[in-house]
């Protein structure tokens, strides 16, 4: 089941039970819970030494990503198990720890890298490594959230734990030329494009990115989606994902939908739709 809702006033209606709201609102208390977790203090780690700022915070990347993914020895990853795998006089620009697959990236610079950014961050949960060079420095970037980005920073003079980027040590958005993240599988299926969130560790969850066919009129979001004989849920849809799809009027949200990204719909005018309110409370209308 899902929830209809029509751009254009087509009011359509639906039958909704006390049952189906408290099954719908499940996964959005699980998620909630999933999301204070990675945030714990416990989470964020300071550098050993100086000038191991990217190792650093590529292990709490990877600490945050095996909360999301279930792992309980989440604490075992640390500065000094990463480095066996990934320090090479530097971050390595590729390398695997515990099955997560570690990739370098590159950014455009300037204003640019605000857009891209923000799409890395709605791809990538456990957070992305952002490098500014100028200084040198890199920090963990967590997330964007209410038009402001955060951060862990691994140098000792900066407050332990997730701070606004701004507070960062010398680490400015606009600067930042490269960023390392963890690749995780992408696929299409019925003209959806998903990502792979959680996989092995009896989660199994995906977000939606976007639409293959951006002139399509429906958006027809499932409960589960199977990928390479998997079975996910579909739990997320990310930022900006429909943001280009401008002729949406009717669009479906399977039940385990618990979080949708900023400016996931662009211009849409979602008030104009009539829906039921645990429908409202998920899309923050």
């Amino acid at each position: 089941m899902g929830y209809f809702m029509q751009k254009k006033r087509k009011w359509v209606s639906l039958l909704a039970t006390v049952s189906m709201i408290l099954t719908l609102m499940l996964p959005v208390s699980v998620q909630a819970a999933e999301t204070g977790s990675v945030d714990r203090p416990e989470v964020y780690q300071k550098q050993n030494q100086r000038g191991t700022c990217t190792l650093s915070s590529a292990a709490m990347m990877l600490r945050r990503a095996a909360i999301y993914d279930g792992n309980e020895n989440w604490s075992d990853i640390k500065e000094s198990t990463v480095r066996k795998t990934a320090w090479a006089g530097g971050l390595k620009w590729n390398f695997t720890y515990g099955g997560m697959s570690v990739k370098h990236g590159s950014l455009p610079g300037g204003s640019a890298n605000k857009n891209r950014l923000k799409t890395l961050l709605s791809q990538h949960p456990e957070g992305i490594v952002l490098y500014d060079k100028t200084v040198p420095h890199a920090v963990l970037l967590t997330d964007y959230t209410d038009g402001r980005f955060y951060c862990a920073d691994p140098a000792n003079c900066v407050r332990k734990g997730r701070v606004p980027l701004s507070s960062a040590y010398g680490v400015k958005m606009e600067r930042a030329r490269a960023v390392w993240y963890i690749d995780r599988d992408s696929f299409t299926a019925d003209n959806l494009k998903y990502q792979v969130i959680d996989s092995g560790s009896g989660k199994d969850t995906v977000q939606v990115t976007g639409m293959v066919n951006t002139q399509a009129d429906s958006l027809d979001v499932p409960t589960t989606v199977t990928y390479r004989g998997k079975t996910y849920r579909v739990t997320r849809i990310a930022e900006n994902a429909f943001a280009d799809c401008e002729y949406l009027e009717n669009i479906l949200l399977g039940d385990y939908v618990s979080l949708v990204g900023e400016n996931a719909f662009g211009d849409l005018d979602l008030n104009e739709a009539g829906m039921n309110i645990a429908a409202m409370d998920i899309l923050g209308i």
